[in-house]
């Protein structure tokens, strides 16, 4: 103690008695609450306009890293929720009465407009942690019943999600076999397949109007189950809504066609067949899976594997399980004469078998951009697209959508892009301006010489996507679709070869084989048959 004092100087005992006295104050305190308190917070979900009368159960999410929010508050501009004098860790929920299950960790004091609204949230010094915007701050405004989602470090980088959408990841797994096969060379892959069902086959289809499939159906041993859309372009046709009267006698029988849905619509196009997945881009009609099919060029597989089968079957079941999905026989659907004739298709494709393979199997909107662009990302030598159509996501600029945008960059860095789109006439103008940007940005696209309902990518010979995802915003951001790429040479060799042959066939021709005329040519004779057959409104909601 003598030498202590002898070596220190007053002044400096007073500061080194204030840092112990400040260690031991920080020790004790950190020994109290058993962890180290940060500041790090994000405002990540938002629901005003809720499908309640008076918006009642509105709530607010914010995500906490171990905070403690003693004097923090949210606020709108004009009322604000003081927060607990608590530590908040992970993703805690402020609500009003009425909010959804598990919404509700503590009281929210907001009301918050459904026009637009700053949410912020606030330390206690009053200074802004995170905020976001929406409505007019923003130019996304929620509709009833969708939740607002930060989806980045802006206050105004949200998107919209419907209530009671599901969330489920991408699956990726090795299966014991998969089956290739072309539409309409090879309708017989899936016949088979059904027709050997022992326990459960689960469809779900934008259309099912297939006698022949039907047929199979009512045949077979296994529990089936179909779930359609109600509202495809122009309404059901006749004949789909006498296969599903035929069908519903052995089989349950779903449409989604209620209020309150959660996409704007089913179109996946996918079935489960005991422990086996088939996912196709074509909807399940005559003109594709009958044994005389002519219809439009499209992909499918057949995925061999329990825990494909199984994310599927869990699919369907969210599906058919939410409140606008009524079973056939209460359902509300509109009905037309449909006429599907189309140009013939046929290349003499028959269906191949491989081994085992790696797959990654999708839904959107859970997932739906990421699988898709990470699969062109890794392109080294050469990519195939084949689609009915490609639309920029916003204003008029192509590189806004996003499976666009990682094509271009892959083109710049010297991979081999080749894009085919449909060049059927009410594709033709829009796909030719496409086809024209995609040139003009070093990629090599062209219309094909017959329908083109196809959905899919090869990438270097190695992988492929079959999918159900038009290349438009609303397809993967609001509809309910399915996708599955496959890591296999020989399935990704098999539809490349299928790119090949159709790439090669040369412009798109009339029905009478005049290589010289354009689907325009006879503009104003096709609008008067389409009138008068009822396809107009068909054609207008054709892009879905």
């Amino acid at each position: 103690m003598f030498l202590w004092k002898s070596s220190m100087s007053s002044r400096k005992r007073i500061r080194f008695v204030a840092v112990i006295v400040f260690v031991c104050v920080a020790i004790a305190t950190s020994a109290a609450v058993g962890t180290v308190v940060a500041e790090d917070a994000r405002v990540v979900e938002a629901y005003p306009d809720t499908y309640q009368p008076d918006d009642g159960g509105e709530y607010v999410a914010v995500e906490f890293e171990t905070t403690n929010t003693t004097g923090w508050t949210l606020g709108d501009g004009e009322d604000e929720t003081e927060l607990p004098n608590e530590i908040l860790d992970d993703t805690v929920y402020f609500a009003a009465e009425g909010a959804p299950e598990n919404k509700d960790d503590y009281a929210l004091e907001l009301r918050l407009a459904n026009s637009g609204e700053v949410i912020t949230l606030r330390n206690e010094s009053g200074g802004t942690v995170d905020e976001i915007r929406y409505g007019d701050e923003s130019g996304v405004t929620p509709d009833e019943g969708e939740i607002l989602f930060s989806v980045g470090d802006a206050a105004t980088a949200i998107e919209t999600r419907h209530i009671g959408a599901t969330d489920f990841g991408v699956l990726r797994t090795n299966v014991s076999g998969v089956t290739a096969f072309a539409l309409p060379d090879a309708p017989g892959t899936v016949t088979d397949k059904f027709r050997d069902a022992d326990e459960r086959v689960l469809i779900s289809a934008f259309t099912f109007g297939s006698q022949h499939l039907a047929g199979v159906l009512r045949d077979t041993e296994a529990d089936v189950s179909v779930l359609v859309e109600s509202t495809p372009p122009g309404g059901f046709g006749v004949p789909t809504e006498r296969v599903l009267d035929s069908l519903a006698s052995v089989a349950d029988v779903y449409v989604a066609d209620g209020e309150r849905r959660r996409y704007r619509f089913l179109h996946a196009k996918y079935a489960v067949v005991d422990d086996t997945a088939v996912v196709t881009s074509e909807n399940w009609g005559d003109r594709n899976f009958a044994p005389d099919a002519t219809g439009s060029r499209g992909w499918g597989v057949v995925v061999e594997g329990e825990k494909t089968a199984d994310y599927l079957a869990r699919v369907f079941r969210e599906d058919v399980n939410w409140r606008a999905v009524s079973s056939w026989e209460n359902a509300s659907v509109e009905s037309y004469e449909a006429d599907e004739s189309d140009a013939e298709v046929r290349t003499g494709f028959d269906a191949v078998e491989a081994g085992e393979a790696e797959v990654e199997l999708f839904v959107t909107p859970d997932e739906a951009v990421e699988p898709l662009v990470s699969l062109i990302e890794r392109a080294d030598d050469e990519i195939l697209v084949q689609q009915s159509y490609v639309r920029a996501w916003s204003d008029e600029n192509l590189s806004t959508n996003p499976y666009v945008a990682a094509l271009e960059e892959r083109a710049q860095d010297g991979v081999d892009v080749r894009v085919l789109l449909d060049g059927r006439w009410y594709y033709e103008e829009e796909n030719a301006e496409a086809a024209d940007a995609l040139n003009a940005s070093g990629i090599d696209a062209r219309l094909a010489a017959y329908p083109v309902h196809t959905k899919g990518v090869v990438v270097d010979g190695e992988s492929v996507l079959v999918s159900s995802i038009n290349w438009n915003e609303n397809s993967p951001k609001n509809n309910r679709e399915v996708g599955v790429v496959v890591h296999d040479e020989k399935v990704a060799g098999y539809f490349a070869d299928v790119f090949e042959t159709d790439w090669n066939s040369g412009a798109y021709k009339d029905e009478q084989g005049d290589a010289d005329a354009t689907p325009t040519d006879y503009a104003l004779e096709i609008v008067i048959i389409v009138v008068v057959s009822g396809i107009g409104i068909w054609l207008v909601r054709r892009e879905i």
